[in-house]
């Protein structure tokens, strides 16, 4: 297990920040919560950037009821940003 820090999220796929050297090609399990909903989810490496952190982009294993709940999630997260924003 380690930590890393998502920096873009789909459906399908996301991005992210570790100090972990992942490999292209191997399968990951990764756990994260978007708003209050806890996502445990399977992907595959499938690019990475080196540099003093790994940067990845790992394509998502999701069926279609999770992928689903991701899109919700981000729109519920995008509405609450805009507001705060504007308040």
């Amino acid at each position: 297990m380690f930590d890393g820090v998502i920096l873009d999220l789909s459906p399908n796929g996301l991005k992210i920040r570790t100090p972990i050297d992942l490999l292209i090609d191997t399968k990951i399990e990764i756990a994260f919560h978007l708003n209050n909903t806890l996502f445990d989810v399977k992907g595959l490496v499938r690019w990475k950037k080196t540099g003093s952190d790994q940067i990845a982009g790992i394509q998502l294993e999701n069926d279609e009821f999770t992928q689903q709940r991701i899109i919700e999630e981000l729109k519920f997260f995008v509405k609450r940003e805009q507001k705060t924003e504007y308040s």
